[in-house]
């Protein structure tokens, strides 16, 4: 590829076809089509279905957890966490955290508060936490972010030493391990999502992962009354059932779950080599996490080294059809328009995150030749950065 190509200089766009962060994983055709004929021929649909029925057992084996509540979507499931916990004063929760989980926390009554991410983790820095200490706030929702761990015994034990509930959410981190230990029986409950963009996904959904039966009983009466093995009082009901459609996505790929993680590892690798040696350019590293299933890929860009600010570059990708993704798009958008009076501008490291750390795209969009395309589009835009920065401006 000659700097020619470039769309800002006036060149062609890379790639015909976009390129989406996100795994994006589909069944296989044949696969497909069998469990829809199956749903069809049952005329049964949603209502803790067969599907839904096996696909909570399923992961129940695969979390090594004995209760697992699917739902709907991922907000549904924070909603029915915070209802359940019965929590309406401050919660700490990441900086990373995405905006359905601070939507769901000021729906439920109570009040998200930040704690300020390791720079060089990304995870919660929980050196910071013991300034928490005084405040009035009854627990922590703590992130293992981007397929990776948080340091989770540390966080742990600082919870339970200052008498405070903690539940995760992993929504990003499905199968990933800590400690060698398949993430799923931490804190009061766990949260998984599977979204489009999840290594398990059913293009819409989430569940819950808990070993405390009292708990999960109580998700369930609040889910609906389908699937309920006990009936309990709850002041408030939720529909928030999974569908048999999105049962049978979700089975598909978990079923391939170690071939997707396999395909992303190897994605990883080819970029890793490809990046290496790009002037101002950095692939975050994985720090607490024994295995992760390696579906986000973060690069961190030195402006200074570079030549261009991250937004000019997120720009320059999206003309040759490379859609990156920022991870702290959501905490910008709370801080300028959601929250106001709260600690949001003290949160040192993550403010200097907002302009150095995006997301790449790895999955089912992109193989190993597109890999290396990017990768050459990265260089070719820091070799000519200042020719490029000129030129957009002027765009």
């Amino acid at each position: 590829m000659s700097i020619s190509k470039l769309v800002i200089l006036g060149g062609e766009k890379e790639f015909n076809e976009r390129k989406f962060c996100g795994q994006l994983n589909f069944p296989e055709w044949e696969d497909y089509i069998a469990s829809m004929r199956g749903i069809f021929e049952r005329e049964y649909y949603t209502n803790n279905g067969p599907l839904v029925r096996e696909l909570e057992r399923k992961l129940s084996y695969f979390h090594n957890t004995k209760n697992i509540i699917t739902v709907t979507n991922k907000s549904i499931a924070f909603l029915i966490a915070l209802e359940v916990l019965n929590i309406k004063s401050k919660i700490i929760i990441s900086p990373f955290s995405e905006l359905d989980l601070t939507l769901s926390i000021l729906r439920a009554g109570a009040k998200p508060v930040y704690c300020d991410i390791n720079y060089k983790t990304l995870h919660i820095d929980e050196c910071l936490l013991s300034d928490f200490n005084k405040e009035d706030f009854s627990a922590i929702i703590a992130l293992n972010s981007f397929g990776d761990c948080a340091n989770i015994n540390k966080i742990n034990n600082w919870a339970i030493k200052a008498n405070k509930t903690i539940l995760w959410d992993s929504s990003k981190s499905n199968g990933s391990k800590f400690n060698n230990k398949i993430l799923g029986a931490n804190g009061s409950l766990e949260i998984f999502s599977m979204d489009s963009g999840n290594i398990i996904n059913c293009f819409d959904g989430a569940y819950i992962t808990t070993n405390d039966d009292h708990l999960a009983e109580k998700m369930r009466n609040i889910r609906s009354s389908y699937g309920v093995q006990k009936v309990i009082k709850v002041d408030r009901t939720v529909n928030g059932r999974l569908s048999e459609f999105q049962a049978a996505i979700a089975l598909s790929t978990l079923k391939n779950f170690e071939n997707y993680k396999c395909r992303n590892q190897e994605q990883r690798k080819i970029y890793l080599e490809n990046l290496k040696n790009i002037i101002g350019i950095k692939m975050q590293k994985t720090y607490s996490c024994s295995n992760t299933n390696n579906q986000d890929l973060i690069i961190r860009i030195d402006e200074k080294e570079f030549g261009l600010k991250k937004n000019i570059f997120i720009d320059l990708l999206k003309m040759e059809n490379v859609f990156t993704k920022n991870p702290l798009k959501d905490f910008e958008f709370i801080k300028k328009k959601l929250i106001k009076n709260n600690n949001l501008t003290d949160l040192r490291n993550t403010n200097l995150l907002t302009q150095e750390i995006l997301q790449l795209p790895i999955g089912s969009s992109v193989n190993k030749f597109d890999i290396e395309r990017i990768c050459l589009l990265i260089r070719n835009i820091q070799l000519n950065s200042e020719v490029i920065r000129r030129k957009y401006y002027n765009y």
